[in-house]
């Protein structure tokens, strides 16, 4: 019997397809099935607890309100301020800063600070985070 060149490479397809198909049942059977060392999976769990503990410890120790994170940060006003002082803000890099202020003097002062949204690359998340750093 003679195949044709496309029914050649059908059938290898289909061969190739059931060996990988056949290859990922004795994978999934008798490798991935293995039995866990229990020792193991106990010093892993240790482990994993003391470092929670750590974390939660350091998160309680360094837990702060917004109201006292707000008045702990000076705030810039971006109306007065300078490329480079809002450059310095978080989030922001120089041409954020430059489009703010290119912004302001084409525009004018900000009313307020979601006035921002309307500078190039400044969205409502953004303004969200600056709000605690930033003032009109």
């Amino acid at each position: 019997m003679i195949f044709t060149k496309q029914e050649r490479n059908i059938i290898f397809f289909v061969v190739f397809a059931l060996l990988i198909g056949l290859v990922w049942l004795v994978i999934k059977k008798f490798i991935l099935q293995q039995p866990v060392d229990n020792s193991v999976l106990k010093n892993t769990e240790e482990t994993l607890s003391q470092d929670n503990d750590e974390q939660k410890d350091k998160f309680e120790h360094n837990q702060t309100t917004p109201v006292a994170e707000e008045e702990a940060i000076e705030k810039l006003n971006i109306n007065t301020a300078t490329s480079k002082e809002i450059e310095s803000l978080p989030y922001l890099g120089k041409f954020k800063a430059e489009a703010i202020v290119n912004y302001r003097k084409k525009n004018g002062k900000f009313q307020n600070i979601h006035d921002l949204v309307n500078v190039s690359g400044i969205g409502e998340k953004l303004i969200v985070k600056l709000s605690i750093y930033i003032t009109i």
